[in-house]
């Protein structure tokens, strides 16, 4: 078994048949799995650091309720104790290549037949977990929807969408399509709420290493003083970047009352969420798990940039990869994770 660190900074690259970029975080561990290099890991998951590196490598990652499981002696590279996120929620659960796996940790996880863990952190629900409502083969009420008001999403991505949603109807499910709200204002709202002290805290924690160049541009945007920030965001509106002009408005360090307004927006946006969803009586739903499927990790930074200003190009990727990296053998372990992205592959 395996345990990383929400911030953690392993790279970490799989034997997928197609070398994609392992995820995001933790990436060593979705990789060191996916490549059957490890039966089990943990993570800890905010924004989903336990839900990408799975998708990235073919395996299955469970993000529990917050507050489900405990935190306490959980910690953090150099900051030591896990600290309070507000409104952004953390979850630790469990990376591993099969369902079974992830149904048997928590089962051990929310066991506790002696009352240990609420000795510990009383927090914690007493609830354990509930195989009466897992075992039950009632046919459920399931929504699903192919893209968001942030990112176009690509074709492969919601081509797996679809295929999941067929198989669920041959299986005697319902499942409708429905629209997520407020989705672009909820990020929106993250990334204000995540930088809210200039990313002080965020780069503290490198203790004088190099960040990474994808935080870099961020980095600079929260540096500057708030009227250079509202004019950089004027200028992008004014030549039709609007997701860039609303980005750039909403970092940067806020005041304390400021900060508070961003918390009661999310609270408010999430009693939405949740009573949209009870009024459409969703047992659960499928969403794309990011907009984009796995790419040559060498190349995965400028290709997400530009394919997310333009997915048309997603089609000139699948081409130029399959002409420098000819495809499995279908008797390749992991064959079918290239075969799903790429069906018309020959075998």
């Amino acid at each position: 078994m395996t345990v990383t660190s929400f911030l953690s900074r392993v790279i970490g690259f799989a034997d997928t048949g197609q070398c994609s970029h392992a995820g995001f975080n933790p990436p060593g561990e979705g990789a060191l799995i996916g490549a059957q290099g490890s039966l089990l890991g943990l993570g800890t998951d905010i924004g989903g650091s336990v839900r990408l590196p799975p998708a990235h490598n073919g395996v299955c990652g469970f993000k529990c309720t917050p507050q489900r499981n405990t935190f306490e002696e959980v910690t953090l590279p150099r900051h030591g104790v896990m600290r309070g996120m507000g409104p952004a929620k953390n979850a630790a659960g469990p990376i591993s290549r099969y369902v079974d796996d992830l149904v048997l940790v928590m089962k051990a996880w929310w066991a506790d037949r002696k009352g240990l863990i609420h000795k510990v952190d009383p927090a914690i629900p007493h609830l354990p977990f509930r195989d009466h409502v897992y075992n039950d083969d009632k046919k459920l009420r399931i929504g699903y929807y192919l893209s968001d008001d942030l990112f176009p999403t690509s074709a492969p991505v919601k081509r797996a969408i679809l295929e999941a949603v067929e198989l669920l109807k041959q299986r005697g499910h319902t499942v409708v399509e429905f629209k997520p709200k407020h989705t672009r204002e909820l990020m929106l709202l993250y990334g204000s709420h995540f930088t809210a002290d200039g990313m002080k805290d965020f780069f503290s924690q490198l203790q004088g290493e190099p960040p990474l160049k994808q935080y870099a541009l961020m980095k600079f945007i929260c540096s500057l003083p708030g009227f250079v920030r509202h004019s950089l965001s004027s200028i992008a509106g004014w030549i039709g970047q609007q997701r860039l002009s609303q980005s750039i408005q909403h970092l940067g360090p806020l005041t304390v009352s400021q900060y508070w307004d961003n918390e009661l927006r999310i609270q408010q946006l999430r009693n939405e969420f949740h009573r949209h969803i009870a009024e459409l009586e969703l047992d659960a739903w499928l969403s794309p798990v990011l907009a984009l499927p796995p790419m040559r990790s060498e190349r995965c930074t400028l290709c997400h940039t530009v394919i997310a200003a333009d997915p048309s190009l997603i089609s000139h990727h699948d081409n130029h990869h399959r002409s420098h990296h000819p495809p499995p053998t279908p008797s390749h372990p992991l064959a079918h994770h290239y075969y799903r992205y790429y069906p018309q592959s020959p075998c």
